[in-house]
């Protein structure tokens, strides 16, 4: 009982301390539950970014994104469409 009250307090908080979409990383680990990093922005998964597809895609400006979220730039300075 022991072992599953810890292991329910990790998964836990790995989750508070999971980054968002748009922020920056290196792994798919670091981001949370629908999301993966792509080109160094956490973003969300193409199975869960409906419609717009271009979740990921690489923009400029936030006008390309549109339907898909915010052009965030990544840690090399390119933008990456973080979905919605």
């Amino acid at each position: 009982m022991k072992k599953l009250i810890l292991i329910i307090t990790l998964v836990t908080a790995v989750g508070l301390f999971a980054k968002q979409k748009g922020d920056k990383c290196f792994h798919d680990a670091e981001c949370g539950g629908m999301l993966e990093c792509k080109s160094n922005v956490c973003v969300k998964k193409e199975a869960f970014d409906h419609g717009s597809r271009q979740s990921g895609k690489s923009c400029s400006v936030d006008s390309q994104c549109i339907g898909a979220g915010k052009c965030q730039k990544n840690i090399h300075g390119q933008g990456v469409c973080t979905g919605n």
